[in-house]
């Protein structure tokens, strides 16, 4: 590789035109490197330097050739523009279409009133090192207390193929009022030395990225942090279709935003809920789904202390008892589904995808726990006791998922009593805040 380069500066020197400038002990202009590198797609900065500080501003030619500008190369801030007083000045050089076998040449043209120096030409090569294209999993999610969050990298070249042998890290920038309040994990060791910034680790091997952080006292309920792949750092990155994303944080309380009457609205795509259990040769008008007029008040003492009240109308009733609600671990989660914090997990319900009005793909639910429920789901028997429930506040509107009851008066072929459908028997509603 040495001895390629070699020869390409050689062959750079010969082909790029140089002005005829003398030998007599005028200020020198030269590059300061003859050798630059450039991932595909992204930009690298090219410094040009003077001996001395410029007595007026200077303006630069610079010259190419090897390669065909527009196709393969793009250059910004040319001719480069050396201030009065300063010694040096950059351009850019974006690798558009760059390959080892026919890089960039640039050489620069003579300023009148200067030598070149003895770096009169560089080269601009693609890095032998693939590009990486990355891709934040969720653009927007809430974070209760803490939040690991995933960032899918793929290569230019091997697309989702990719594989590589070392671990890299992902520095990130975190933008927002309340950004003083996110602490990430610990720093990371890479190849040559700790990283202790905001970052993410892409393992060998792996083609997902994580990133952990925890959130310390301070923010209020609701304020937001943005996060992004710092691109001064990451070199090797650019962005793909997510190239940021958006949280909310919350401390791990019950938040606000969930206080007040919600009027329950519908059973996210009810059609596909009755189909799948008409398929299983059960009675879909057996499932709890008439709830019209069926409303939850959350309130909260002065201790802090959440009791959610249900009132009596609707199948929903049968279930929900005055309780009081607290954060809690997730359970019985969907398939697919992720723990992503203490009482969060990242999950898709099929049914709310589905629906035609109102779809959601993944996104962050929030588990917390009933103090008092009616396991049995009946309105002819009553077992009391705790249990769990997704409350998540979703453009403004409440979604609620059951995760914890006990054999139900209902959809007793899909029923397994050795793990609970989340799906089939969480019956995903929407509601509305009066």
């Amino acid at each position: 590789m040495f001895k390629r380069i070699l020869t390409f500066v050689a062959a750079a020197a010969a082909a790029v035109t140089i002005s005829s400038c003398q030998k007599d002990d005028k200020p020198t202009v030269e590059f300061e490197k003859s050798l630059y590198t450039a991932y595909a797609k992204r930009s690298v900065d090219v410094k040009v330097i003077l001996s001395e500080p410029a007595t007026e501003n200077v303006s630069v030619m610079i010259n190419s050739s090897g390669a065909n500008a527009g196709t393969d190369f793009e250059l910004t801030g040319v001719p480069v523009t050396i201030k009065a007083g300063e010694t040096s000045g950059t351009f850019s050089v974006k690798n558009l279409n760059l390959t080892q076998a026919s890089p960039l040449n640039l050489g620069i043209e003579c300023p009148s009133g200067y030598d070149l120096g003895t770096k009169f030409v560089t080269i601009v090569a693609p890095d032998p090192e693939e590009t990486l294209v990355y891709s934040f999993e969720l653009t927007k999610a809430d974070v209760l207390g803490s939040y690991v969050a995933k960032i899918k990298v793929t290569g230019v070249t091997s697309g989702d193929k990719l594989s590589l042998s070392d671990d890299v890290i992902i520095p990130l920038k975190i933008t927002g009022e309340a950004a003083p309040y996110v602490v990430f994990d610990p720093a990371t060791r890479d190849t040559y030395k700790p990283y202790s910034g905001p970052h993410a680790v892409l393992k060998a091997g792996k083609s997902t990225a994580t990133f952990k952080f925890s959130l310390k006292d301070g923010f209020k309920d609701g304020d937001k942090v943005g996060v992004t792949v710092d691109m001064d750092a990451a070199v090797r990155f650019i962005p793909g279709d997510n190239e940021s994303a958006e949280y909310t944080l919350y401390s791990v309380k019950v938040p606000d935003a969930i206080l007040g009457t919600w009027t329950f609205s519908k059973v996210f795509a009810k059609d596909e809920v009755d189909f799948f259990f008409e398929g299983m040769e059960d009675k879909p008008e057996l499932l709890p789904l008439k709830n019209e007029g069926f409303t939850l008040t959350f309130s909260k003492d002065d201790s802090g202390v959440v009791t959610v009240t249900p009132n009596d109308k609707g199948d929903f009733a049968n279930y929900f008892r005055e309780a009081t609600v607290t954060p809690t671990e997730p359970k019985n989660l969907i398939a697919k589904g992720t723990i992503i914090g203490k009482n969060t997990a990242s999950e898709s319900n099929m049914f709310m995808a589905a629906d035609e009005e109102d779809k959601y793909g993944i996104h962050t639910n929030m588990y917390y726990k009933l103090s008092a429920a009616n396991r049995a789901f009946s309105k002819d028997k009553e077992v009391i006791g705790e249990s769990v429930i997704v409350f998540t506040i979703l453009d403004g509107r409440l979604v609620t998922e059951f995760r914890d009851y006990d054999k139900p008066p209902f959809g007793e072929n899909w029923w397994d009593d050795s793990a609970f459908s989340s799906e089939m028997f969480g019956f995903a509603s929407l509601f509305v805040k009066q």
